[in-house]
């Protein structure tokens, strides 16, 4: 899951890694309140086999989701089930977890008739989960994920030839507005937890605003998924804070660290402390902090399926910029059960 700034960067360092959550009353000009009350998930990527692991994801309650990541399959080759995934993931389906298997874009380095055959064999190989958990997308392709729903055909459709299944986009970048409805679910922030100003920087910038508002709409919020990896342990609780701030509802926080954070879970105490904080939010101990007001767009050009136009201070990327380097696993981890 690379980690992108967005469609238009800051060219002096002025901004980026100063606009900490802390800061945002004072920089942002306030917040905007919320408009729903408190529902929220843990998302779990089990991207391990260790069972252990399984079993306490499993059993803990707040954890609403379960990403299972099978071996990817070679060029031209569909999934193939490994049973022990499907009884996995048959497991967490039956705690009433919403269940995913992860299938890569690969940033468009392939043609899209093989990302959705790939998302067709998955669904063979795994019947029983809920949906797809798209990882690599490119943030401001709309076109060709307009192929994920409409149209018929092995390229177009990929929702109407499963019906009631879900797709979860994930960028790991904020994500243009030309997104809005192609998903079920949008991760739209994945870095380290020191690199999260950056993206804050970024969304916030004026030009950039009418592009990314969508994703602080208060009817987007049950849709909106972040990953924070890299978070010291005493930062766990603080990182669940901010995440919401962002309108996220669907998380995962991890003091674990690159190359993979997802090959296991965090330490035991900051994962209590991850699932401490979610009860705090759902029981109503704390009330839910307010959405990031986004400073006013000083532009009032209709949204565009493209790269923005240039602003001061600014620079376009053709492509998204990579932050860090993706992190997969593209084999499964040594232990065994």
């Amino acid at each position: 899951m690379t980690l992108q700034i967005g469609p238009r960067v800051l060219a002096t360092s002025l901004l980026a890694g100063s606009l900490l959550i802390g800061a945002f009353p004072s920089t942002l000009g306030g917040f905007a309140a919320h408009a729903q009350g408190a529902n929220i998930s843990i998302a779990v990527p089990a991207y391990f086999t260790d069972q252990a692991l399984w079993d306490k994801v499993i059993a803990t309650k707040e954890v609403g989701y379960v990403v299972g990541h099978p071996d990817t399959p070679a060029a031209g080759q569909g999934y193939v089930a490994d049973k022990d995934l499907v009884a996995r993931l048959d497991k967490a389906k039956g705690a009433g977890k919403k269940t995913y298997v992860y299938v890569t874009a690969g940033y468009d380095k392939v043609d899209w008739k093989v990302v959705a055959d790939k998302i067709d064999s998955a669904f063979v190989a795994y019947p029983n989960v809920d949906g797809v958990f798209i990882d690599e997308i490119n943030y401001d392709q709309c076109d060709k994920y307009k192929f994920l729903a409409n149209g018929e055909g092995t390229i177009k459709g990929v929702k109407a030839r499963h019906p009631g299944k879900l797709v979860v986009l994930n960028p790991g970048a904020p994500i243009l507005n030309c997104y809005e409805g192609l998903g079920d679910g949008y991760l739209n922030l994945e870095r380290a937890d020191k690199d999260v100003a950056d993206w804050v920087s970024n969304v916030n910038l004026p030009g950039n605003v009418p592009f990314y508002e969508w994703m602080f709409k208060p009817e987007r919020r049950s849709q909106i998924w972040e990953m924070v990896h890299s978070v010291a342990p005493s930062r766990i609780k603080g990182a669940v804070d901010d995440a919401l701030t962002r309108n996220a509802s669907i998380l995962y926080i991890t003091s674990d660290t690159l190359p993979n954070p997802y090959d296991s879970l965090s330490d035991d105490a900051s994962f209590q402390a991850l699932v401490d904080r979610v009860d705090d939010y759902n029981s109503g101990k704390v009330a839910l902090p307010s959405v990031l007001k986004l400073t006013a767009p000083t532009t009032t050009a209709a949204p565009v399926t493209t790269t923005p136009k240039v602003v001061a201070k600014a620079v376009v990327t053709t492509k998204p910029r990579r932050i860090l380097r993706k992190f997969v696993t593209k084999k499964k981890a040594a232990t065994k059960d």
